[in-house]
């Protein structure tokens, strides 16, 4: 099967160590549209409000260039969350309050692309930013294509957040990743081939769902053994 978003990782060697990839992308439709965003689909994404904290304001959230391509990735880690190579957000918070907030970023959480020839996003783990009283913090939040023919994200790509999923077939990975460590804040050191390596798997698997594959968590489990 041929991906168009999929062509960066495949020139990597690290997207054949895979294991069962051909297992893994089995039964995959990419005609399939069932999801609102997703794949085939280029309706708005649809899942459950979200919205931020009393007391935390927010800049537009505008995109970074993704870095499937790059073979020496991001020059520093410092003030990224997440995971995923393909969207990529900055965006500044700011606690117009005397008090610590904790804003946490649910497994779920979707964001919007203002143009269809841009990726949607999903995270698939909780991400918690703490920003203290009376300050800001300009961030910038990783996640994984929903879309696999639309472009990465850029300079020039606007998103806004689009709600936390309800679909089932996304569970199992959720679950799984709860107890992994896939987020970028979670490593203390991280080089970019490293990053490459623990994203490139679980983007598969949300291709995968985007469409039509359900996969339990004992399939997530094996695809993702080498992430501890």
């Amino acid at each position: 099967m041929a991906l168009m978003c999929a062509a960066g990782l495949a020139s990597c060697s690290l997207f054949d160590s895979i294991q069962n990839i051909e297992d893994l992308q089995k039964d995959w439709d990419d005609e399939f549209a069932e999801y609102p965003g997703m794949n085939a689909n280029t309706q708005p994404l649809s899942g459950t409000a979200f919205s931020l904290p009393a007391g935390i304001e927010m800049t537009a959230m505008e995109g970074m260039e993704d870095q499937r391509e790059n073979q020496t990735g991001f020059e520093t880690f410092d003030g990224m969350y997440g995971s995923g190579l393909c969207v990529i957000t900055t965006f500044t918070l700011t606690n117009t309050t005397n008090s610590t907030i904790t804003i946490t970023f649910p497994a779920g959480l979707m964001v919007q692309a203002a143009s269809v020839e841009d990726q949607n996003g999903i995270l698939v783990k909780d991400v918690e930013i703490k920003v203290k009283g009376g300050k800001k913090e300009t961030i910038k939040l990783c996640f994984y294509c929903l879309n696999s023919s639309a472009h990465g994200s850029s300079s020039s790509s606007r998103f806004s957040f689009a709600g936390v999923t309800n679909i089932k077939a996304f569970d199992a990975i959720f679950e799984v990743c709860a107890g992994k460590k896939v987020n970028i804040e979670e490593y203390s050191s991280l080089t970019f081939l490293k990053y490459f390596s623990l994203t490139t798997t679980i983007q598969e698997l949300v291709w995968g769902t985007t469409m039509g594959r359900t996969y339990t968590k004992e399939e997530v489990e094996k695809y993702l053994k080498s992430i501890k």
